[in-house]
């Protein structure tokens, strides 16, 4: 097999407002990996010739008190195999990887009291994403991807 190499592409953005007790940023990007292996079973591997993901990011982040700090960010991304022929044959160029989702979003909080004792809470929410198929028996994938 090839070894693997890519490549990052980014951009982005920070506004600090409020005496930066408000921060707001935001970043394109574009990253494209080579030669992937990807395990198919039983000690075999395909490999994959190239996956894109291009998307954006922003996040909120916010002080509202000096003892409460609150953080927001949505993420969108788009993956895709740009050259992907398996050793079977199939084509699956043009389809979307598993465990890909499409939307993002994080958040969480904050609250630090004067002893130094603080509480943190947070959380992810994810779009739809395909996990694996699997065959009628449930015993073994049958697919990776998702039409794009």
């Amino acid at each position: 097999m090839s070894r693997q190499y890519g490549e990052l592409y980014e951009a982005g953005q920070r506004l600090r407002l409020l005496g930066q007790r408000l921060e707001l940023s935001a970043a394109v990007f574009q990253i494209e990996r080579r030669n992937i292996a990807r395990s198919i079973g039983g000690g075999n591997f395909d490999q994959i010739g190239k996956l894109r993901s291009r998307g954006f990011e922003t996040e909120l982040h916010g002080r509202p008190t000096s003892s409460l700090n609150l953080d927001l960010g949505y993420g969108f991304t788009r993956a895709v195999f740009a050259d992907y022929f398996t050793n079977a044959g199939a084509n699956l160029s043009g389809k979307i990887p598993r465990r890909a989702p499409r939307h993002t979003v994080n958040f969480s909080g904050e609250y630090v009291w004067q002893n130094g004792f603080s509480l943190m809470g947070g959380g992810q929410v994810v779009s739809h994403q395909l996990s694996t198929t699997r065959t009628p028996s449930g015993s073994a994938p049958t697919s990776c991807c998702m039409p794009a």
